[in-house]
């Protein structure tokens, strides 16, 4: 089996603050983003690895990957505006022999390979499997007002983390399909279900948190201090 991930590091990172992109904030010594390379590099199998990067950063990345992660063989590509446009970047490099595609945030490196396992072994069984929490915050639909609208029950309502994972000519043809459509959406998983296609679920990790903002940055780093 031909497995294949596409790791998104395309943002601005205007969240994080600073003039330095949050995939590029050292954590534990390393950049963020290459914390996020190595979930794939230590499974066996992902033999085709992509990385989304900002437009006219290269030459930063490629330094950031000598210095980083020598001997590691990744294929970058420029992003586009949006996080679907990046995604759809990477998928034109794909190689045509790519069973599964794994899509992953570059901010989130605290994936681990056993989560990645079940959700390959998944996406092979039903097409698309992506990694969920159920949520412990009641939340509240609100109006551009500021009004209540509705409180949808808390039961049925999960919060999705990546990777996520999906035999890859379903996700081309989804992508296809988006672009002929018109849609645009900030999940993969969204995506697939647009093009009338079921996605299953396995439970999410914890730990699995996106960095987007300083405090997320330190918390990162303390677990990294427990794991030590």
């Amino acid at each position: 089996m031909n497995l294949s991930a596409i790791i998104v590091a395309a943002g601005s990172g205007q969240r994080m603050g600073g003039s330095l992109k949050k995939q590029y904030q050292l954590l534990n010594g390393k950049p963020i983003f290459v914390h996020s390379l190595h979930i794939f590099y230590s499974m066996p199998g992902f033999h085709d690895v992509i990385l989304v990067i900002p437009p006219g950063d290269k030459a930063k990345v490629e330094r950031y990957l000598l210095d980083y992660a020598p001997l590691k063989e990744v294929k970058l590509a420029e992003g586009g505006v949006t996080r679907q446009q990046s995604v759809a970047k990477g998928l034109l490099l794909l190689n045509k022999k790519s069973d599964i595609v794994c899509i992953h945030d570059a901010v989130r490196p605290f994936a681990t390979t056993a989560l990645l396992k079940i959700l390959v072994e998944s996406a092979c069984q039903y097409g698309a499997a992506i990694p969920v929490l159920p949520l412990t915050d009641t939340i509240k639909i609100v109006s551009s007002a500021g009004y209540v609208e509705d409180t949808p029950p808390r039961d049925k309502l999960y919060a999705v983390q990546t990777p996520q994972a999906f035999q890859t000519t379903l996700l081309v043809e989804a992508y296809e399909n988006a672009v002929e459509k018109g849609y645009e959406f900030t999940d993969d998983a969204a995506i697939v279900e647009k093009y009338g296609f079921s996605v299953f679920t396995v439970p999410g990790e914890a730990e699995n948190i996106k960095i987007t903002n300083p405090y997320d940055l330190t918390f990162a780093l303390s677990l990294f201090k427990e794991r030590s």
